[in-house]
Parts: C-alpha cells; structure tokens; sequence
C-alpha cells in the first residue's frame, strides 16, 4: 500500500496560533476520514497539520479541507476587524 504525506505550516503571531489552533482542533474529527488522517500540532510560531492518506485523491481531499478552514478563519477575522 502506499502513503502519501503533506505537512502544511501556518505561520503567524502567537494571538492568531492559538485562535487557529483553538478552532481547527475542534474540527479535527472532521479532517479524519477512511482514507486520511490529520494531526495538527503547534508550535510557538506556527502550526503543523501533518496529513498522511492513502491515496492521492484522499491528500488532495485533506489539503482542500484544511485550506477551507484557513480561508474561513482569515475572512472572520477580516470581518471582526472592519465590523
């Protein structure tokens, strides 16, 4: 069987770290599926989302997933700032 891995990293402040950490963690379930597993860990600096999947089309499900939270999180943040 072969498995392919991605490692993405979210650099940023220590405020939006833990605010990114704090609600994709909650999400975590949702990144797991029959094909592909995400662990997200972080660091002081950045967060690690560590994919592993069996497949091609599963890491590139996951790598779309991840980036869609990311791009939530940037536009509610955007939105708080001008609202």
């Amino acid at each position: 069987m072969k498995t392919y891995k991605a490692t993405i990293s979210q650099y940023s402040n220590q405020k939006n770290i833990n605010d990114i950490y704090r609600c994709l963690i909650a999400e975590k379930e949702n990144l797991k599926t029959a094909r592909s597993e995400c662990d997200i860990i972080k660091h002081q600096d950045h967060i690690e989302f560590k994919i592993v999947a069996e497949d091609a089309t599963a890491l590139r499900a996951s790598l779309n997933s991840i980036s869609r939270y990311l791009v939530i999180y940037d536009k509610i943040k955007k939105l708080l700032k001008t609202g």
